[in-house]
């Protein structure tokens, strides 16, 4: 492998662990600029981030091997692109603070920043391992195949949260008539203790992962039109005070 390449594979991977690594330490004043993933996601980034670190030794690779690990770096650019997604206005806000603050704020941004050089590894890799292999044809349906699958699950994934929204949509409406209801005849506001609504927070709490990431993207500042392709790759723990998912904007 080039040496260049081996050297920003390297600093990538430093970089990226940096990143992970104060995210998951909660360090005080430091604002959470990630979600809290869930284990799924993180053995994920651990399965690609480890392939990602065995191209170094690319020369050294047996070719079966490198056919192996061409799908786990597309589905990195693919998981990377995810997260560029979810971190644009804290991009354009670390780039802001370059301006504002010079170099004292260099390294947050980089941090920041480590998803665009991960997704940049990713793909020079993926390509790099094209180029190496005997059998081109192979690893391309490998590399349109990995696209496809992951492509394949987020368009399912945008299905049952379009019903999902529509469902909690329409039982909002029934909860909120039975409470205006409820208002309109003097006897006050809808009770919690109510088995009408006990029954509307049964209903509602199977979709509550979608709910989830309603919160995340609102969180994150994204659209909902991208909403659910990110949360199709990035699963994050259930909203929890402690780390302000309510709370609106991370910043």
């Amino acid at each position: 492998m080039n040496p260049s390449l081996s050297h920003f594979i390297i600093f990538t991977l430093i970089l990226t662990t940096f990143s992970f690594a104060i995210h998951a330490l909660h360090i005080p004043h430091l604002p959470q600029v990630l979600p809290p993933l869930t284990i799924y996601t993180q053995i994920e980034l651990w399965v690609c981030f480890s392939g990602l670190a065995a191209t170094v030794f690319h020369n050294k690779l047996p070719e079966v091997f490198r056919y192996a690990i061409q799908p786990v770096l597309v589905a990195g650019a693919i998981l990377c692109v995810a997260f560029v997604i979810s971190l644009v206005p804290a991009m354009l806000l670390g780039l802001f603070g370059l301006l504002l603050y010079g170099p004292l704020a260099g390294l947050l941004v980089l941090l920041i920043y480590s998803p665009v050089f991960a997704l940049i590894a990713f793909v020079r890799s993926a390509r790099k391992i094209h180029n190496s292999v005997t059998e081109k044809r192979i690893s391309t349906w490998l590399i349109g195949g990995t696209i496809t699958i992951i492509l394949s699950y987020s368009i399912l994934y945008k299905i049952q949260w379009d019903r999902a929204q529509e469902f909690v949509y329409e039982e909002d409406l029934k909860i909120q008539k039975l409470d205006e209801q409820e208002v309109s005849a003097g006897r006050g506001r809808l009770s919690t203790d109510d088995i009408r609504f006990t029954q509307y927070q049964r209903n509602v709490e199977t979709f509550r992962w979608m709910r989830n990431g309603e919160n995340q993207c609102k969180r994150a500042g994204i659209s909902q039109e991208v909403c659910p392709f990110v949360n199709s790759l990035l699963s994050v723990e259930e909203c929890i005070q402690d780390h302000g998912c309510n709370e609106g904007s991370i910043f």
